[in-house]
């Protein structure tokens, strides 16, 4: 998550990841996960995903131009509160989207490339 580039302003989504995800591994003292204990059954893990990694999410067909892009460009930033799906940034309109239909690349960070919104992109030093 460090590695991500992500703006300080994102520590509230990843802390939010951070608790989703800790809480559906098992600890090492007694091999059982929080999740299992008040769900008494064991998490599917299969779906945990990369913080801050690339994703294309699909435009819904109401929504969908017909010669227009099919999938927003975003950026993985958590999974959601009162649903089965992830939550995603979509970098052009800067907004937080909640979607299942996603394809993901987590080997790209696109806030490494880009302003993820709250810091500068400028490498040099501002003192003088």
């Amino acid at each position: 998550m460090l590695n991500s580039g992500a703006a300080p302003h994102w520590w509230g989504e990843i802390l939010l990841s951070v608790s989703y995800v800790i809480n559906r591994v098992p600890k090492t003292k007694n091999k059982v996960s929080p999740y299992e204990i008040l769900k008494k059954r064991q998490p599917n893990l299969s779906y945990i995903r990369i913080w801050g990694c690339l994703a294309y999410v699909r435009i819904p067909n109401p929504k969908r131009v017909k010669l227009a892009s099919r999938a927003y460009e975003c950026v993985f930033i958590g999974y959601a509160l009162n649903s089965k799906a992830y939550r995603f940034y979509d970098l052009k309109a800067k907004v937080i989207i909640e979607s299942n239909d996603v394809d993901f690349y987590e080997t790209k960070f696109p806030f490494l490339s880009r302003d993820s919104g709250g810091t500068n992109m400028n490498t040099t030093p501002d003192h003088a």
